[in-house]
């Protein structure tokens, strides 16, 4: 399962308007249309959703949802609603279940290409400059945000956070959205215009600039961020995977996984694991940073290399009945969905059905030397429960920043979009709940490092890797 970050790039997504060659901005709604899809949005929710009170009660999800609605007093745009829906959202506490905007107001988006021309780090609470989307401009980098069009950036970065979906109730899958999908975010919270008035603080001094809008829609181009040449050295790279050797100790290797998504995960990981036997490396760090998630089978296919025992992957849906007509299947659900059905599962006393699959370890070309694990807020979903399970599981130590995954579990494997009627804001819904089903874990937390690395805005503008540096101490000893 990707998640929101992937399906928010608007740059990459092209959409069909049942033919039409016109592209008009949505139209506003009325007030009564919007509390319309609204309540259908909750009702909807109530039938589909697996755990849709784990983290907040019944009837604080009804007085909050009827706060919002009371909100909605005039008729407003399909923006505003959608912004009020994922506040909604956000309350529940599962980073799977998200809104984006109709796809008419992406094809808007296209055609009336104009962002925010900057990128930003968010760090301590702050926001600087990150990188400049229009010419002349680079001195900005680096410089500390105070406030847009007259907005102080405390009040903008709490609205950002208000929007963000989120597992449990930890930030660092927020931290980590807001900073990855600013101007997307922005965007969608403020629209946009040719001009940006922006105050901002550089070596000490306050400053104000007027900076124009990026509008002309930049080329997809791959760019690759290898790791330092100097001291590793790319051995395999796949589409997803890529494993370095460290060239001062060949027994150390680092696997950075950027996704579980790939369709040949088999054939990839069978070359991976071959080569890291072969190479004779006792010393494995896997990268698991900004991956966010993918496929179940292609991560649990992962562990089993790293397994020194069987493990069982449960996950449970409501026993509701479920109109085929009213959820839109994402692409493959279908075959999937029939492929769940031959899982022998059981319903239990609180009327959910439950499933577990039981893995075996690869004995084959299986690593069992020491395990480093590199986390992340984008460390997401299947990769989250990767995280869990070698932190639970094995003896893997774990370096970086809360995974903005669940430790306990999450929501997804089938996921489908409900429609909102008016609006035609789509809002993704997760059927499975997935239960690691681990002893002491924290309610609500993602999988939490044994050491914990921060960043300073310094370390992040010198484009410092701490957990690597901290790697490359570790050797050195």
């Amino acid at each position: 399962m990707k998640t929101l970050i992937f399906l928010l790039i608007l740059t990459s997504t092209t959409f069909h308007l049942n033919g039409q060659d016109v592209i008009r901005e949505p139209q506003p709604l009325s007030a009564e249309a919007a509390k319309s899809d609204f309540r259908s949005l909750i009702e909807a929710l109530r039938e589909y959703h697996p755990a849709l009170y784990q983290f907040s009660t019944e009837k604080a999800l009804e007085e909050y949802a009827d706060t919002l609605l009371k909100e909605i007093k005039d008729s407003i745009s399909e923006l505003q609603l959608h912004q009020l829906i994922r506040n909604y959202l956000a309350r529940i506490g599962c980073g799977h279940t998200v809104a984006v905007p109709s796809e008419t107001s992406y094809a808007y988006f296209r055609a009336t290409y104009a962002f925010i021309p900057f990128d930003v780090y968010y760090v301590a609470g702050k926001m600087y400059i990150k990188e400049m989307h229009v010419d002349g401009m680079n001195q900005l980098i680096g410089a500390e945000l105070v406030a847009i069009d007259g907005k102080p950036i405390t009040e903008i970065i709490r609205e950002l956070e208000d929007i963000q979906p989120r597992d449990g109730l930890h930030e660092s899958f927020v931290d980590y959205s807001i900073q990855d999908n600013f101007r997307t975010y922005y965007r969608f919270l403020y629209g946009h215009k040719p001009m940006y008035d922006v105050e901002y603080k550089q070596k000490g001094t306050a400053e104000k600039i007027i900076i124009p809008a990026e509008t002309m829609l930049p080329q997809k181009q791959e760019t690759k961020q290898l790791l330092d040449t100097t001291r590793w050295k790319l051995k395999q790279e796949y589409q997803h995977v890529e494993l370095y050797a460290f060239q001062r100790d060949s027994k150390w290797s680092v696997l950075r996984v950027k996704s579980f998504d790939t369709r040949k995960f088999k054939k990839t990981y069978k070359a991976i694991f071959k080569e890291i036997d072969e190479a004779g490396v006792d010393h494995l760090v896997i990268d698991l940073r900004g991956n966010g998630g993918g496929y179940f089978p292609n991560g649990n296919y992962f562990l089993r290399y790293l397994m020194r025992e069987k493990f069982s992957y449960h996950f449970y849906e409501s026993d509701r009945k479920k109109s085929k007509d009213v959820l839109q299947p994402k692409s493959k659900n279908s075959l999937t969905k029939f492929l769940f059905a031959l899982i022998p599962d059981r319903k239990d006393s609180t009327g959910y059905r439950t499933n577990s699959l039981v893995y075996k370890p690869i004995r084959k070309h299986a690593f069992n030397g020491s395990v480093f694990v590199l986390t992340n807020g984008g460390t997401f979903s299947m990769a989250s429960s990767v995280s869990s399970y070698l932190k639970h599981k094995t003896a893997a130590q774990f370096i970086g920043t809360e995974t903005g995954g669940g430790d306990e579990g999450s929501n997804g494997i089938l996921m489908s979009w409900f429609v909102l009627p008016k609006s035609q804001i789509r809002v993704m819904v997760p059927f499975f709940h997935v239960d690691h089903a681990f002893p002491g874990v924290e309610k609500g937390r993602g999988v939490l490092p044994h050491v914990a690395i921060d960043y300073s805005i310094d370390d992040l503008l010198e484009q410092k890797d701490k957990e690597l540096q901290y790697i490359e101490t570790w050797i050195s000893k």
